[in-house]
């Protein structure tokens, strides 16, 4: 038997190391009481179900039987590492919407009012984007620009148009077709 302190090699049935003087003798291992399985002696959860594990250790020979107030399995780190990358995700995803909204904050005028998209329904302004990625700005007045980029008042307001058609239920290709028809500038 190999000393755990020193390494050393001693008889198999000693009790002591015969180079340091620590017991030799075998740890009494944790028997959960939920699935029986035998666990290190200063264990206070169950290495396979995470049952907590009362502090007196059981012997082998009561494996399987459960005690009355045996508590439910923990799962507490898998769970809260879950939990907390489901936050971190929703908190990127919020912030970039607010940054889509930023970017298509588009210019007011009294001629041309338009809905404030961090008020609209994120659902919609993304339909919004993905129909106007598909047109250039009709004004005439700007440099070819994309649609979802321009925000001269005529791409103001063909983009509140876009907006109203898919509130109105619409489905995204009768609203690129009417689109096309009202304004132009469809991208070939």
């Amino acid at each position: 038997m190999i000393c755990p302190n020193c390494g050393k090699i001693n008889e198999n049935d000693a009790r002591f190391c015969n180079y340091c003087g620590i017991s030799l003798k075998k740890k009494q291992q944790k028997v959960c009481p939920n699935c029986g399985e035998e666990n290190l002696p200063e264990a206070r959860y169950c290495v396979s179900c995470g049952t907590r594990i009362a502090s007196e250790a059981r012997s082998p020979k009561n494996r399987g039987k459960r005690s009355k107030g045996r508590e439910q399995p923990v799962h507490s780190s898998r769970t809260f590492l879950l939990t907390l990358a489901a936050i971190v995700g929703l908190f990127f995803v919020a912030i970039l919407l607010v940054k889509q909204s930023d970017q298509t904050n588009y210019s007011r005028n009294a001629s041309s009012p338009v809905v404030n998209p961090t008020v609209a329904d994120p659902a919609t302004e993304a339909l919004v984007v993905a129909v106007a990625e598909k047109f250039i700005c009709a004004c005439g007045g700007c440099p070819q620009l994309d649609l979802v980029d321009c925000d001269c008042d005529a791409a103001t307001r063909q983009k509140n148009y876009i907006r109203e058609q898919l509130q109105q239920g619409r489905s995204m290709e009768e609203v690129i077709a009417m689109v096309k028809t009202t304004f132009g500038g469809f991208k070939e």
